[in-house]
């Protein structure tokens, strides 16, 4: 075999070389995607039975205490406890609640669902979060549903 027949051969197999290299990135790719999509799923629908048992429990919080029996408060604690375990669960998938630092909005954290005048904030300041946001990492899982100041 000469030069030129071994170096076309050597050119040719690290094209195909190349080629199957980036194949299989993505594939690799294509199965992260997918997972991060099954755990996002499954992170949305843990994050809505969070939010039942929020309503639930401010529910609860806000009865009379002469109204609250002893079972009241035993299963009151129960939802409490719940919402623990099922926060921790996200955390364990590094997913956490969004954070907005001194209350300021970050616009791509957060759907702003209404806004209201305040002299004692500054515009654009959150005043409630109706629904808390999720993120892992720098994914969004699921935006806040917030009420901001407009003067």
């Amino acid at each position: 075999m000469d030069k030129a027949a071994i170096e076309k051969e050597l050119k040719d197999y690290f094209v195909a070389f190349g080629r199957k290299e980036i194949q299989l990135k993505n594939q690799i790719e294509k199965a992260e995607r997918a997972q991060y999509e099954q755990l996002k799923d499954f992170a949305v629908g843990l994050i809505e039975m969070i939010d039942g048992l929020d309503r639930k429990i401010e529910r609860q919080n806000n009865k009379e205490e002469e109204e609250e029996s002893k079972e009241a408060r035993k299963a009151l604690k129960t939802l409490i406890n719940m919402r623990k375990k099922m926060l921790r669960l996200l955390d364990r998938f590094g997913i956490r609640p969004i954070v907005f630092p001194d209350n300021q909005l970050i616009e791509s954290y957060a759907k702003v669902l209404g806004s209201e005048p305040s002299r004692d904030h500054q515009d654009r300041e959150i005043l409630r979060i109706i629904l808390p946001g999720y993120m892992q990492a720098s994914q969004i899982i699921r935006q806040a549903e917030v009420i901001v100041v407009k003067n």
